[in-house]
C-alpha cells in the first residue's frame, strides 16, 4: 500500500477515535471501542472543529454535535469557533451547521447566523431525549466548561483555565493568547485584572510571565482531596488543525490519477502544515518527523512509518 494511502487510512481512524475519547469524558452518549479516561483538558471549540472532519468517516459523530447543541451550546464560545475557522479545512465550520441549527432552535440566538445555512436536522436517533444525558461538567476533561459554568466566557476565564492546565508554569501573554485564541491585548487585560485579584501571579522580567499556584487551585476544584494527576492543557485547537489539514490533503491526493505527483504534493503540503504548527507539535513532544530532515516526497515515507507512534502519542496524551 502506498505510503500516503497507508496514512490517510491511519489519521482516519485516529480523528474518530480521539473524537469519541473526548466527547465520551464530557457524558455524551457515545460508542467507542476505547474506554480509556481523558485526563487533559478538553478544548471544547477545537473538538467541535475536529468531528465534522471525523464525521465524514463516522456518521455517528454528527448527533453527538446534536446532542452537545441541546445540552452544551451556552458554555460553548462562538468567538472561539470563529477564531479557529481559519486553521481548519472548510469541512469543519460548514460541519457545525446542524449544531448550530439545534441550538439556534433551543434558543441560543447566536448560533443564528451559521444556522440559516444550515439544512432541517434529519435525524438523532438516541437523542430524542438529549437532556437526559447530562454533560460531565465536572470532570477532569471538562474543566475549560466547568470554570465558563462557574464564571461565564471569555478570555479571563479561558486564560485561567490555561495556566491551571500548566500546573504552576510561567506563560508570557503572547503564548496565552497563541494557545486560547483571543488578542494578546485582551489577554493582557485579562492577566491583569486576574494579578489584582490575586487568582494569578506575575513573574517580573521580560517579557512578563503569569502563573497559578497550583496547590490552591486544586484543592478549591477537589474539595475531597481527588488532586491526582492535576489538570493538563495540551493544544488540541493546534494539533487538531494539523490533523485536519493532512487529511484534507490526502483526501484530495486519493483523487488524483499521477500517485508520483501525489506523493511530492503531500510530502509539501503536510511540510507547510508542519511548520504552521511546528511551536505546538515541539512543546507537546509530537512524535512528528522534521520534515528538515525528510527532503522531498521521502518525507511523507517518514510520516507514515511513524504513524503508530503518533497514535500511540495522542492515546496518552488524552
Amino acid at each position: 500500500m502506498p505510503s500516503h494511502s497507508r496514512l490517510l487510512e491511519g489519521l482516519r481512524h485516529l480523528s474518530v477515535e480521539v473524537s469519541w475519547r473526548q466527547w465520551a469524558s464530557l457524558g455524551a452518549p457515545v460508542v467507542s471501542t476505547d474506554k480509556s479516561s481523558v485526563n487533559s483538558i478538553v478544548d471544547i471549540e477545537a473538538l467541535m472543529m475536529l468531528t465534522p472532519i471525523a464525521s465524514q468517516y463516522e456518521a455517528r459523530l454528527s448527533d453527538v454535535l446534536v446532542w452537545w447543541a441541546r445540552v452544551g451550546a451556552r458554555h460553548t464560545s462562538m468567538k472561539r469557533i470563529s477564531s479557529l475557522a481559519p486553521y481548519f479545512p472548510n469541512a469543519s465550520l460548514s460541519g457545525l451547521d446542524g449544531f448550530a441549527a439545534a441550538a439556534f432552535d433551543g434558543g441560543d440566538r447566536r448560533w443564528q447566523a451559521l444556522a440559516s445555512r444550515s439544512e432541517p436536522i434529519a435525524r438523532e436517533r438516541f437523542l430524542r431525549d438529549p437532556e437526559s444525558w447530562s454533560p460531565r461538567i465536572r470532570s477532569r476533561a471538562a474543566l475549560m466548561l466547568r470554570l465558563r459554568a462557574g464564571f461565564g466566557h471569555g478570555a479571563k476565564i479561558d486564560s485561567l483555565t490555561y495556566l491551571v492546565g500548566m500546573a504552576g508554569h510561567a506563560a508570557t501573554a503572547s503564548d496565552i493568547a497563541g494557545a486560547t485564541q483571543y488578542s494578546q491585548e485582551a489577554v493582557r487585560t485579562a492577566l491583569g485584572d486576574m494579578v489584582t485579584a490575586n487568582f494569578v501571579k506575575q513573574v517580573t522580567g521580560r517579557p512578563t510571565r503569569y502563573h497559578v499556584l497550583p496547590g490552591p487551585w486544586m484543592r478549591l476544584l477537589n474539595p475531597k482531596g481527588d488532586t491526582h494527576g492535576g489538570y493538563v492543557w495540551r493544544s488540541w485547537d493546534n494539533l487538531f488543525s494539523y490533523i485536519a489539514g493532512v487529511l484534507k490533503i490526502l483526501e484530495e491526493a486519493e483523487l488524483q490519477a499521477s500517485h508520483e505527483l501525489s506523493e511530492y504534493l503531500i510530502a509539501s503540503g503536510a511540510r507547510e502544515l508542519h511548520e504552521k504548527n511546528r511551536s505546538a507539535i515541539e512543546s507537546n513532544d509530537m512524535p512528528i518527523p522534521d520534515p528538515r530532515s525528510h527532503p522531498g516526497p521521502r518525507y511523507l515515507h517518514e510520516l507514515a512509518d511513524a504513524f503508530e507512534d503518533l497514535r500511540n502519542w495522542f492515546s496518552e496524551a488524552l
